[in-house]
């Protein structure tokens, strides 16, 4: 590498090292003994460590920058359950540490005069950090199930500013106080099923920083249309789900039984069962019949159709392509719900 002196003439010197702070689009919610973790990363620009925030082994304080990289206006993450029976919490990581080592860069400015102000010509390393980021979230989304996308948000993150309407009576020449029409607070509870985000532990954690330092790493087909079946399903869109679910195992039967063939999904399926893959032997009325209704109909399915399918799915995942399933043995992710609340004062009184 190379850093520009006061002369403009390039000199080598010794490799610097890059610390950064990288907010995510979305919180990941990971288990306790994931804080504090330093695990290996390889960036456009070099290599070194992820760093997680850290805590004091008391949950009564937030997770707390990592070694280096304390800065008072960072919020790093938050607890969000704890159980007293076991000790043991999951926590929101809201931003990620990175400690690389710099190869080929062209960075402007003598180090000398470093301290003195911001490093110039850095532009580069953010954008191949941004691209990073967002392939570690993508990943996320298909290793622990979580909705790590701001485009396409859980319902559980999604505020509605159109819930908190100020409604006012006039009739008389008098005017009622305005209300904000009492609306009613929504908590989402979600069972260990198929569409349950799952905490993230120090091996999937690791696993997803694996392959976002791989840019070259795509996800087989099949699995991007489950993870993408999920995402839907989770916004109950149950017809794009199901139909998503279908071309994923059409895609995955294809593959396994016939490369060449350009078989329909209903063929498809009764050969899987003569030829002994695990699938529901009704299939064709549980699964194919109400994914071409949803396809050639415009039909919605029921949510239990599509559930089902994405077990069915996930098994076959797990089966065919298990460096790219989701660790079913991971507890239920328990991510904070966010809606406000208006609170409108009457008016002051003129008698009073």
């Amino acid at each position: 590498m190379t850093i520009d002196g006061i002369d403009g003439k390039s000199a080598p010197r010794e490799k610097p090292t890059l610390l950064a702070q990288l907010p995510l689009d979305v919180s990941l919610i990971v288990q306790q003994d994931v804080l504090g973790a330093r695990l290996p990363v390889t960036t456009e620009h070099g290599t070194g460590h992820m760093l997680l925030p850290t805590w004091r082994g008391e949950f009564a304080s937030p997770p707390t920058a990592p070694p280096g990289l304390e800065n008072p206006g960072c919020h790093w993450g938050s607890w969000t359950s704890y159980s007293q029976k076991t000790g043991v919490g999951q926590a929101a990581i809201d931003v990620i540490g990175m400690q690389v080592e710099l190869d080929e860069v062209h960075i402007e400015g003598p180090a000398e005069e470093w301290g003195k102000g911001y490093a110039a010509g850095i532009e580069p390393i953010k954008k191949s950090l941004g691209s990073w980021i967002e392939r570690f979230q993508e990943w996320g989304t298909i290793l622990a199930r979580q909705t790590l996308s701001p485009l396409e948000p859980s319902l559980a993150m999604v505020e509605r500013p159109s819930l908190n309407s100020v409604l006012t009576i006039v009739a008389g020449g008098r005017a009622s106080w305005p209300s904000s029409g009492g609306a009613t607070l929504r908590v989402r509870m979600s069972s260990q099923s198929a569409l349950s985000e799952r905490v993230a532990d120090t091996a999937t954690v690791r696993r997803m920083c694996e392959l976002a330092s791989d840019p070259t790493i795509e996800p087989p087909s099949a699995v991007a249309l489950v993870a993408s079946a999920r995402r839907a399903a989770q916004r109950n869109r149950l017809r794009l789900a199901l139909m998503e679910l279908g071309t994923a195992l059409e895609a995955i039967l294809t593959t396994v039984l016939s490369p060449n063939s350009r078989m329909t999904l209903g063929p498809l399926t009764q050969l899987a069962i003569a030829s002994g893959i695990s699938i529901p032997a009704d299939i064709g009325a549980t699964f194919v019949l109400p994914r071409n209704d949803a396809v050639h109909r415009g039909l919605d399915p029921n949510r239990t159709t599509v559930v089902d399918g994405l077990v069915m799915l996930d098994g076959l995942i797990r089966q065919y392509y298990s460096a790219w399933s989701c660790d079913e043995g991971l507890d239920l992710a328990h991510r904070p719900q966010r809606q406000s609340l208006l609170i409108v004062s009457p008016p002051r009184s003129s008698t009073t």
